[in-house]
């Protein structure tokens, strides 16, 4: 179950770090950093072994590839609307 919620994390921050709105961005990213930190949040995981598996696993070439893909689809999108259902 802790192994799913991390990687349901990762993909979140990824989705926070592709958003356009700088200010949206940072309150998602504070909202979830806040909810990491909770000393409520009980886990068997200890927070470097957190920290770690939270770690982006991509290389700094692989993100801006990854950053590249998503501008393209996000003017697909646009450029197509409704056409891409």
């Amino acid at each position: 179950m802790e192994k799913q919620i991390v990687e349901h994390v990762k993909a979140i921050k990824t989705l926070i770090r592709q958003m356009d709105d700088g200010k949206m961005q940072d309150l998602y990213k504070g909202i979830l950093d806040d909810l990491e930190s909770d000393p409520t949040v009980k886990s068997s995981v200890k927070k470097q072994e957190l920290d770690d598996m939270l770690a982006d696993p991509f290389s700094l070439k692989e993100r801006k590839m990854l950053d590249e893909l998503s501008l393209k689809i996000k003017e697909l999108r646009r450029v197509l609307g409704d056409r891409l259902d």
